[in-house]
């Protein structure tokens, strides 16, 4: 249908689970919370999840030519994960880290 969402913790700081990114995209791709699947038929598929959490993302804000993929004339701002979320089984994606995060073309964390 075309629907595009973008990924958002929609908390006030009263889930501190929902900032960890990972944790989102686990819910999303195997819709089990705290041991529970909640109507796994609304499941999204791997590409879609991180999809939502970036091109969407950046597509909600008018800003998709500028955020959201690499590609040329694009900001360079991304995050550099601990494994590949599209080999990786779902149920680990919620011990996925940030190895690095690159801002406007710089390094701006490392994981020690």
């Amino acid at each position: 249908m075309g629907f595009k969402p973008p990924g958002s913790s929609d908390t006030a700081g009263t889930r501190t689970a929902n900032i960890n990114r990972m944790l989102n995209v686990y819910w999303l791709v195997t819709r089990n919370e705290q041991g529970e699947v909640n109507n796994p038929e609304e499941a999204v598929s791997r590409m879609d999840a991180l999809r939502i959490y970036t091109l969407w993302g950046a597509y909600s804000g008018f800003e998709e030519k500028i955020k959201g993929s690499l590609e040329p004339g694009k900001l360079a701002d991304m995050v550099v994960l601990s494994a590949d979320l599209l080999s990786l089984p779902p149920d680990q994606f919620k011990d996925v880290k940030a190895d690095a995060t690159i801002i406007d073309g710089q390094v701006r964390y490392e994981r020690k």
